[in-house]
C-alpha cells in the first residue's frame, strides 16, 4: 500500500469550490477528457440542477495534499435507498473518475470504492466511458469488495483521428462520402460569397454575439421545432456560461460557415489535451440544399 494516503468526502459544494485548484490539477493529470470535468464546470452544473446541499466527491490526497483521485456525485434517495448518480444528466456530462498518472490506480480506485460504499447503498452511474482502464479497474474494484454490478452499453461516441494531413485523410473517405463534399462545395460556392470563421477564446463581447447566433440557427432547425433547442429549453444562459469557463480555460474555439455575410452553419468546440470535442453543432435548414454542416465540418 502506498504510504501515507487518505481518503475523505468533500460534503457540499462549497466545500468542493475551496479545493478547486487541487481538483483541477488532477484533472490535468489524469485520463479525464472532456473540459466539463474541471471544478468549474462541476459547479455551475450542480449549482443550476441539483440541490447543493445533495452533493458530494470523494477524494484521496497524498501526504502532500495533492488529490491523486477523485469522484463527484449526487445522494438521492430513491424507495427507502440511498442512491449515487454522477453529475451529469442529457445535457451536460460532467461526471468523471479521475486518477493521477503518479499513483497506484488500483489502490486508489479500490479506497474510492470503499468510501462510496460508505456513502449510498445503490450506485447508479450513467454516461461513463467504460472501456477506459479507471473505469475497468473500477468495476474490478467493485468485483473484489463482494459488490455486484450490471454494465448497459447504451451509446457509442464517434472519433475521427484526422492525423497531421488533410489531404491523405480526406482521400480515406469513402469515394461517394467525397463526392458528395465536392459537389456541396461547388453548389454554394455558385450562390455567393463563401467564408468560413474561427474564434479561439474570443473576447466577451465576440462570445456573446456568435454564440447567441449559434443557438439561433440551432433553433431554426428541426430542434427548435420540436422544443429541444437550447434556446427553446431555456438553456441559452446556462451554456453561455460554460462557454466563458472553457474560454476562461483557453479551451474554447467557435466556428462559423458563412454565405454572403450570414452564418448558416456553426460548430461549438472544446479543445482539450489534444482533442477537439464537437460539443454542440448545427445548420440553418433554409440552405440544407447546399450541405452547410458537411461543408464545416
Amino acid at each position: 500500500m502506498q504510504r501515507g494516503l487518505k481518503v475523505k468526502t468533500l460534503h457540499s459544494l462549497a466545500e468542493f469550490v475551496q479545493h478547486a485548484e487541487q481538483w483541477n490539477r488532477l484533472w490535468g493529470s489524469s485520463g479525464a477528457y472532456e473540459a466539463t470535468s474541471r471544478s468549474e464546470a462541476i459547479a455551475l452544473w450542480v449549482g443550476n440542477f441539483k440541490a447543493t446541499s445533495d452533493f458530494r466527491a470523494v477524494v484521496v490526497e497524498s501526504t502532500t495534499g495533492e488529490f491523486l483521485g477523485a469522484i463527484a456525485f449526487i445522494v438521492q434517495s430513491e424507495c427507502g435507498l440511498k442512491k449515487l448518480t454522477l453529475t451529469t444528466d442529457e445535457w451536460i456530462n460532467c461526471g468523471e473518475l479521475m486518477i493521477s498518472s503518479e499513483g497506484n490506480s488500483k489502490e486508489i480506485i479500490s479506497l474510492i470504492v470503499s468510501q462510496l460504499k460508505q456513502e449510498a447503498d445503490v450506485i447508479e452511474f450513467d454516461r461513463i466511458q467504460f472501456d477506459a482502464p479507471r473505469w475497468r479497474t473500477f468495476a474490478s474494484c467493485l468485483k473484489d469488495a463482494g459488490q455486484g454490478f450490471e454494465i448497459s452499453r447504451i451509446q457509442h461516441v464517434g472519433m475521427i483521428d484526422i492525423g497531421d494531413d488533410w489531404d491523405k485523410y480526406f482521400q480515406c473517405l469513402s469515394g461517394n462520402h467525397r463526392s458528395a463534399v465536392r459537389r456541396s462545395e461547388k453548389k454554394i460556392r455558385k450562390n455567393g460569397d463563401v467564408q468560413l470563421l474561427r474564434f479561439w477564446n474570443p473576447d466577451d463581447a465576440d462570445l456573446r454575439h456568435w454564440l447567441s447566433r449559434a443557438f439561433e440557427i440551432e433553433h431554426r432547425s428541426w430542434k427548435g421545432a420540436n422544443g429541444s433547442s437550447i434556446l427553446a429549453s431555456g438553456m441559452d444562459e446556462y451554456f453561455m456560461q460554460e462557454a466563458i469557463n472553457a474560454r476562461d480555460c483557453g479551451m474554447l474555439e467557435l466556428w462559423f460557415l458563412m454565405l454572403d455575410g450570414h452564418p448558416i452553419a456553426f460548430e461549438y468546440c472544446h479543445l482539450v489535451k489534444g482533442n477537439c470535442h464537437s460539443y454542440k453543432i448545427g445548420y440553418d435548414e433554409n440552405f440544407k440544399a447546399f450541405g452547410p454542416g458537411r461543408q464545416l465540418r
